[in-house]
């Protein structure tokens, strides 16, 4: 018996090793904490997108609601998007209430993209590391107009933390 557990063991711990079962595992697991925080706030919609520091840009790792319009448009979000770059400075969620009026994406390419989609409301919460590095950004959207209220932020923040601690585990350097 103690020769299988040591066995099963062994394997395990191979497996934590290998950079392809890593990003899989850490990919699945972000699909998971997006499904959990989207049914935790009641919407239908959002995202989950970490830094590529090579590209300088957040890139889509999970997504649920979206048309491939929508995700060919976000795939590559520059670091100096408004939003994300205000979210990544002040290490603080980005609210916006109204997406047709919020002066952020007046005249932009981007509220079309957001209306046509169904996005009235979105919030987008840093992915924050243990050193303060900001991962990536989880960002929900809604179809209604309206504020988010302070007990979906917090479950947000509950569930950006989770997303954050599976990226800095798929970013650590496997020990052989």
């Amino acid at each position: 018996m103690w020769v299988l557990c040591s066995d099963l063991q062994a394997q395990i711990e191979e497996l934590a090793r290998d950079d392809g079962f890593r990003r899989k595992y850490a990919s699945n697991m972000l699909r998971w904490v997006l499904d959990s925080a989207i049914e935790a706030v009641s919407t239908d919609m959002g995202n989950i997108q970490v830094y590529d520091a090579q590209k300088a840009s957040f890139l889509i790792r999970a997504h649920r609601g979206f048309d491939e319009t929508f995700l060919r448009f976000f795939d590559s979000v520059p670091a100096g998007d408004a939003v994300r770059e205000s979210a990544a400075k002040s290490a603080k969620p980005v609210i916006i209430s109204e997406v047709a009026n919020s002066p952020v994406f007046r005249s932009t390419t981007t509220l079309e993209v957001l209306l046509d989609a169904g996005v009235r409301s979105l919030q987008t919460t840093p992915l924050m590391g243990r050193s303060k590095a900001v991962l990536g950004m989880l960002s929900t959207y809604y179809r209604t107009v309206g504020a988010i209220s302070k007990k979906n932020l917090r479950r947000i923040d509950y569930f950006a933390s989770k997303a954050a601690a599976i990226i800095e585990w798929q970013n650590q350097a496997p020990a052989r």
